[in-house]
């Protein structure tokens, strides 16, 4: 059976060669390939899984020679990817058709299936791929070499019980076998539904994937791969709990798995639950001691729990191990920011730019640095930067609209409030800034307009209720004031100074009674004037 494991473990240079020098290839970039698999199959086996084995040997002929063809398509566009990484997005982007099985006697009676089918592959799927992040291709080539790794060992296993049954002399030693070739052909329909379920979540359809790794499952119970490629789909389906369970029943097969135990403990911090986040990721250090994911994700644990002193502790860990990533001074940075330690902040800003000119985050967050120190001029120059980066970069222009209106540059201010509006038409955030600008500038009807506007994308945005109160009061519009203090009201029944203020509108209404029932719940409340 070597003839298979070549087929699944690589494409030599020598046959790459030999196919691209007789392929006529054209300008499309979808081909057709016909794939064909031999299977012999003993009288004791279940013909229907003789014959996926026989369909299974044809698409990975396919498979094959797709991979040849996106080979040659890779190196005449220039793409970066490698033979891994074609062999792996092979197997998830090919599309089976037409598929047949031939039950053929050879001289000495035995079965023999042929399955052929057609297999279509689209080469421009290789730029989709290359935009994945390296983690995720990473995780790609390595659920592709789990796939193969189990599918030899099962080819194995089965061509080994094939000749044991034919070498047994007893009626009780075949029936041994029978059982042991029952458990290897389910571990086999366990792999196919593990392939599917791979193929779907790949394009990210991951609740019918769930369905395809349940199923492997069921045939397998065993089947780590399995419970780990379907926790990686319940998290893109924010399912957790479930993401957990799997997780932790991964553990139980192999609890010395320090990538697990991050995974785990990243989705605890998810769920809010970060004790047992820093058990697990501390659990991975122990594990695997330069495990620079695992510090990152316990940095990130300790910040969310206010534990900034050990959150740079990680974060001074990760730079040591990799003192070359702009982002690890960037995340410091951040850390030193939520601290209020601006200049320190903005050293690992500096650095994080340094190493990547173009961090259009780090010039922002740098920018707030500058700003939080009243050094507006130097936030504005970063702000900038940011933009020209990036001109569709919202925070960029309502930060810099903050740092205009502290230096009295108002029409620029209000010019970057607008940008925010126009880049974001339905942000009910955006009209409440520029609306508490305008009403800095006492311009409190356009200024209403724009908490109507937030309202509308925001129903229960009780600080602009509160803001259109205070406006109509100054307009003496008590009525519209009264309307807007009720909603906030509603929203928090109870806000006693909103009941102090709807009471003052109450008052210049004439209202005595309304007004003195406003004062009273207020003084309840806790309210002082």
């Amino acid at each position: 059976m070597k003839w298979k494991n070549f087929f699944r473990y690589g494409l030599t240079a020598f046959l790459i060669v030999i196919f691209l020098l007789g392929a006529n290839f054209v300008d499309a970039t979808i081909k057709v390939f016909v794939g064909e698999g031999k299977y012999i199959m003993s009288d004791f086996e279940n013909s229907e899984i003789a014959y996926q084995r026989a369909i299974q040997l044809a698409k990975e002929d396919a498979i094959y020679k797709s991979g040849i063809y996106l080979v040659d398509f890779s190196q005449s566009v220039n793409a970066k990817i490698t033979t891994d990484e074609i062999l792996a997005l092979t197997n998830n982007i090919i599309q089976f058709s037409d598929v047949k099985v031939a039950n053929e006697t050879s001289e000495n009676s035995t079965a023999i299936l042929t399955a052929t089918l057609n297999a279509k592959i689209d080469a421009d799927s290789i730029f989709d791929f290359i935009k994945h992040a390296n983690n995720e291709k990473i995780t790609i080539v390595q659920q592709n070499e789990t796939l193969k790794d189990a599918l030899t060992k099962n080819d194995a296993q089965i061509a080994d019980l094939k000749e044991k049954y034919n070498l047994a002399t007893t009626q009780a030693d075949k029936n041994k076998i029978r059982k042991q070739v029952e458990q290897v052909d389910n571990e086999f329909l366990a792999i196919q539904n593990l392939a599917e379920g791979n193929r779907l979540a790949y394009v990210k359809n991951y609740e019918d994937a769930t369905k395809y790794y349940d199923e492997s499952i069921k045939l397998n119970p065993n089947f780590v791969e399995a419970y780990k490629n379907r926790a990686v789909a319940y998290y893109n389906q924010h399912k957790y709990e479930q993401t957990i369970q799997d997780y932790t029943k991964v553990l139980e097969f192999n609890p010395y798995s320090a990538e697990i135990y991050c995974n785990r403990g990243r989705i605890y911090r998810y769920l809010r639950k970060y004790k047992q986040s820093i058990q697990d990721l501390t659990k991975a250090i122990e594990l695997k001691p330069n495990y620079i994911e695992a510090y990152n994700n316990r940095a990130v644990t300790y910040r969310q729990m206010n534990k900034y002193d050990k959150a740079i502790q990680d974060y001074d860990k990760e730079i040591e191990l990799n003192p070359n990533s702009a982002q690890k001074y960037y995340n410091r940075g951040n850390t030193y920011f939520e601290l209020e330690q601006y200049e320190r902040a903005i050293q690992d800003y500096d650095t994080a730019i340094q190493m990547s000119p173009d961090y259009e985050e780090a010039y922002c967050k740098r920018g707030v640095s500058y700003y939080n120190l009243k050094q507006y001029e130097r936030a504005i120059e970063d702000f900038d930067k940011a933009i020209q980066i990036n001109p569709n970069l919202s925070l960029a222009y309502n930060n810099r609209a903050g740092a205009y209106r502290n230096l009295n540059q108002n029409k620029r201010a209000v010019r970057d409030y607008s940008k925010v509006i126009e880049l974001n038409s339905k942000s009910a955030q955006a009209y409440f800034n520029r609306g508490t600008f305008y009403d800095e500038l006492g311009k409190y009807k356009l200024a209403i307009e724009d908490y109507i506007k937030a309202i509308q994308f925001n129903p229960k945005f009780d600080k602009a209720y509160y803001n259109l109160g205070q406006n109509y009061s100054r307009l003496k519009k008590y009525k519209h004031a009264i309307e807007n203090y009720t909603k906030i009201i509603e929203l928090k029944p109870d806000y006693g100074e909103i009941y102090y203020l709807r009471g003052k509108c109450y008052q210049e209404l004439k209202d005595a009674e309304k007004s003195k029932a406003d004062f009273d719940k207020a003084k309840k409340l806790g309210y002082k004037e």
